[in-house]
């Protein structure tokens, strides 16, 4: 009777989380105009920070802050269709595991996202500073890895896309400058032609 009771207090957890993930979905449907407000703003912070960090020069900086200005509608479109495909499901497998209240099987206090961010990149010192679990520390550096991957994906990403569009500026401007003006054609009156 008791194992009866649990597997359908399951089935009932399973029905619900399946409720919160459509709710999702169709919050992020009608909010679609929300997320790419959010998701610009992240876009902005993420590239400067990203730019500040990677390119030292003054005049390479403004420079790499233009070509992201003019990637971001790219970023937006793929960083939302990103969202749609896997945020629904991450943040419900997140939430059922806030709410089904099970014992955490390594109850050790978890480090915030700075202090895992800013520590050096050894798995040592990540489990000396704060005690995360090795399974943990692995995925952080997965995580890192394809941090630094993506964040030179954008950096030649951005580059070919400045790149082209310098390209094409130089290429109006030479074609306007060396383009000779048409001869427009003689008409004469039929007035004209009987003198």
């Amino acid at each position: 009777m008791a194992i009866d009771k649990i597997s359908k207090d399951r089935q009932k957890e399973a029905e619900q989380m399946q409720n919160v993930l459509l709710l999702l979905n169709h919050l992020v449907e009608n909010e679609e105009t929300t997320l790419k407000l959010i998701i610009g703003c992240l876009y902005d912070v993420g590239a400067v920070n990203l730019i500040n960090q990677k390119v030292t020069g003054e005049r390479q900086n403004r420079v790499a802050r233009t070509l992201a200005g003019m990637s971001k509608p790219a970023a937006k479109v793929l960083a939302l269709r990103w969202f749609k495909k896997n945020c629904p499901t991450l943040i419900v497998n997140w939430l059922q595991s806030k709410v089904s209240l099970r014992p955490d099987p390594d109850p050790e206090p978890v480090p915030s996202v700075a202090e895992v961010v800013s520590s050096d990149n050894s798995e040592a010192a990540l489990l000396q500073k704060s005690a995360i679990p090795r399974s943990q520390v692995r995925e952080i550096k997965q995580l890192r890895s394809q941090i630094k991957i993506l964040s030179g994906l954008l950096l030649c990403t951005m580059t070919a896309l400045g790149g082209t569009a310098v390209w094409q500026v130089y290429q109006v401007s030479l074609e306007s400058s060396t383009a000779k003006p048409e001869l427009q054609p003689v008409t004469t009156s039929p007035n004209e032609q009987i003198q």
